[in-house]
């Protein structure tokens, strides 16, 4: 019976060119290997003891036959992207070459024989999966009898299945299976996955399905603000920032004022802001969580705050708007404004058609509005307060 994965039900935050990268370069080995490689040569790719840790890293480039290659890479391709495109290629990296060496060494520590092949650090992969999306369903391609087909499992039924016959056969002995380094790999997998999941290394979306440790550590949500993040950014009081909201071009704001639109849900943590020390642009979630993390190494302790406006917007508050509100709205003109409501954008509405959404209270004075004249976020009432031409 032939089983393989072909499709994941995750989601792909980044392009995972370290993976591609992977794959093209073990393909052009392994075949360098089959056809040019004179036999001195080939042994320095063959994992043999402790003595010759070359052998260690260069055996997973290369494969015994043309099945061994098509199926790792098979499995590469189908886990090693997911992972890749989560946690960022330069960090995938890291994650295979010590996959490769936890492989390496239950190997060595469990049989006698040499190895080749990049099983143990796909197992890795695999394992760092299972870790971060217990649950997702994977599309398995079938081949029984003849009869070709697909279906959809959760991830855990498989990969513990896969996992029980690596157990089975490093008990048993398996001829021509490394499956000491099938164990060595998954297990640095999982083990390395725990530690990233403890220190929140791994950004998950709202859309995310829970992973292993869900219960213990919780799980960095990227599209979440959190209380404590608020908190720290209101003990900033009026430093300014140079933030981007919802693709606009970069504007500042201070501290206190960012504190307020986050409140009422204005920016979410995937909007950016910039980040002086390290001269770049990140997300405001990643970044807030940032300092928060540094702030407590420090010894520091984070005043908490009370909200000041209300989480949700609501229209209660227009009917307060009296005509003069509307028409200093009006007085200005065609000028353009953005509205955000519930982490989206709406607009641009011309000074007119805004004062006729208040009027209709489908604005609400508690609204936040970008006025560019003024390069300024502000509550609406605030803006265009009665009596008032700003």
């Amino acid at each position: 019976m032939l089983l393989v994965p072909v499709r994941l039900d995750v989601l792909f935050p980044r392009v995972p060119w370290m993976n591609y990268a992977i794959i093209a370069i073990t393909t052009i080995v392994t075949f360098t290997w089959w056809l040019y490689m004179p036999e001195n040569v080939k042994e320095l790719f063959i994992m043999r003891s402790w003595s010759e840790p070359l052998g260690w890293f260069a055996s997973v480039l290369v494969h015994g036959d043309i099945f061994h290659w098509f199926f790792n890479m098979m499995f590469l391709w189908v886990f090693g992207n997911a992972i890749c495109s989560k946690i960022g290629s330069w960090r995938y990296l890291g994650l295979y070459l010590f996959f490769t060496l936890t492989a390496a060494c239950f190997h060595l520590l469990m049989a006698d024989g040499g190895a080749i092949g990049a099983s143990g650090a796909i197992n890795g992969v695999i394992g760092f999966y299972f870790a971060l999306y217990p649950v997702n369903q994977i599309k398995m391609f079938y081949w029984l009898l003849l009869r070709p087909g697909t279906f959809q499992v959760d991830g855990y039924w498989i990969i513990l299945f896969w996992l029980l016959g690596d157990i089975f056969g490093a008990l048993t002995g398996g001829a021509g299976i490394a499956y000491g380094a099938h164990l060595g790999g998954f297990i640095g997998g999982m083990g390395l996955a725990f530690l990233f999941l403890k220190f929140k290394l791994v950004e998950f979306q709202r859309a995310d399905n829970n992973h292993l440790f869900q219960r213990f550590f919780g799980s960095f949500v990227i599209d979440d603000i959190t209380k404590e993040m608020q908190d720290y950014c209101a003990s900033l009081g009026s430093k300014e920032f140079k933030v981007k909201i919802n693709d606009l071009d970069e504007q500042p704001i201070p501290a206190d004022m960012l504190v307020r639109m986050m409140q009422i849900k204005q920016v979410k943590g995937t909007d950016l802001i910039y980040d002086r020390l390290q001269d770049q642009w990140m997300g405001l979630s990643r970044y807030l969580h940032q300092e928060v993390e540094q702030h407590k190494k420090q010894g520091k302790t984070i005043t908490k705050i009370e909200p000041t406006v209300p989480v949700s917007p609501v229209v209660s508050h227009a009917p307060e708007a009296g005509p003069s509100i509307s028409d200093n709205i009006r007085s200005w003109g065609q000028e353009d404004f953005y509205i955000y409501r519930d982490g989206q954008n709406h607009g641009p509405y011309p000074a007119p058609l805004l004062a006729d959404y208040l009027d209709q209270q489908q604005v609400s004075l508690e609204d936040l509005i970008f006025n560019k004249s003024l390069q300024e976020w502000q509550a609406l009432k605030d803006i265009f307060s009665e009596g008032k031409n700003t």
